[in-house]
Order: structure tokens, then sequence, then C-alpha cells
């Protein structure tokens, strides 16, 4: 999987000032929320091998190369969401006076061990015809499907 993130763009790896290797990676945070102000949270995975992962995130994308924030947020927005939703792009309404940047150190959690630091682009969007109560979607992909649990929190 490193290997694809960072054929396809989504990750580069070098070396650390101590010579470990460093993953950098840009991600998008969608903080999708509801007309109560309340913010959709992925709250667990569960991966095709039947593995659970605890996540606490809000819906979450890597950033691909030369996109832009509107492009990155419906592509994630489709890809997650897009399964409840007969027009995706027509349901999302970026606040883009919210945007902001932040970085985070810390080791992977998709590569235990991997030091890590995160360019994390967040925005507030609201996305019309969601479910008002918690819900789940499912992502097909090359090993299986991957089941996303979602849940409105106030954060």
């Amino acid at each position: 999987m490193l290997l694809q993130e960072i054929e396809e763009g989504e990750t580069t790896l070098t070396l650390s000032k101590d010579g470990t290797p460093l993953r950098s990676v840009a991600i998008l945070n969608a903080l999708v929320q509801d007309s109560q102000g309340r913010t959709l949270i992925e709250e667990a995975q569960t991966l095709a091998s039947g593995a659970r992962r605890i996540r606490q995130l809000p819906l979450s994308e890597k950033m691909l190369p030369g996109e832009t924030l509107q492009d990155s947020v419906v592509r994630a927005i489709e890809e997650e969401l897009g399964t409840l939703l007969s027009n995706p792009a027509a349901a999302i309404s970026i606040d883009e006076g919210s945007y902001h940047v932040i970085e985070e150190s810390k080791e992977s959690m998709s590569y235990p061990g991997l030091k890590s630091v995160y360019t994390c682009h967040r925005v507030k969007v609201k996305v019309g015809g969601l479910p008002e109560g918690d819900f789940q979607t499912e992502e097909v992909r090359s090993d299986g499907v991957l089941i996303h649990e979602w849940a409105w929190r106030k954060i």
C-alpha cells in the first residue's frame, strides 16, 4: 500500500534529520456539519479481513498532487458518502471562510512505526441529503469491502 501511495502521489517518503524514514501526506479534513451544528465523525472502519479500526475522525481523504480544495472536497464526499446521495456534487456547500491548515507529526496508524507529517487542510462543509442519525457506508476496494461507521457529534 505504501508503494502505491507513493506512486499515485498521495505520499512522499524522505529521510528525517535523524536519518529515519519520514512520510509526508496532505490530508483533507471535511468537517461535514448538519443543521444542528453537529459534525460527521467516522467512528470506526471494518476492514475486509474483519478487523475493526477505531477512527474518531472527521471525513478525511488524502489529497492528490495539484488538486484544489474544492475538487478534493467533492472527490472525498463522492468516495465516502456518494452511495447515499443521488448527485453528490450538487449537494455540497463549502464554507471557504472556515478553511485553515494545520500540521501534525505522529506515528502513522496505517504503517505502525513510520513517522508521518500530516498537512491537514480543514474546511466546514454542508452536504444535503444525509441521514440525520448514525449510519454506515460501504467502499468497494481491491482487497474487499471496507465498512465505514458514521455518527453525528457535537465537537
